[in-house]
């Protein structure tokens, strides 16, 4: 879990039951979070913070996430540093 770091993601595509493809708005990088769980109660365009644990070409969450309104992604995105 050392490796684990914050992303801010933006939800391009649901595999449903399976998991989803995001772009990291921190890095801008592309993740497969492998979750089944989240991509039930998650929709294209959705923004969420979460801590990933990547492997190679793919991802997983290692707690929860916190889904925000469009319009603050702004302010995050400044309080991260982008």
């Amino acid at each position: 879990m050392v490796r684990a770091r914050l992303a801010v993601l933006e939800i391009d595509e649901v595999q449903p039951d399976v998991g989803l493809h995001g772009r990291d708005m921190l890095r801008e990088e592309r993740w497969w979070v492998a979750d089944p769980s989240l991509c039930r109660l998650t929709a294209v365009g959705d923004l969420m913070a979460t801590r990933l644990l990547t492997f190679g070409d793919f991802a997983l969450t290692t707690g929860g996430e916190l889904r925000f309104d469009r319009s603050l992604a702004p302010a995050i995105l400044q309080l991260c540093g982008v």
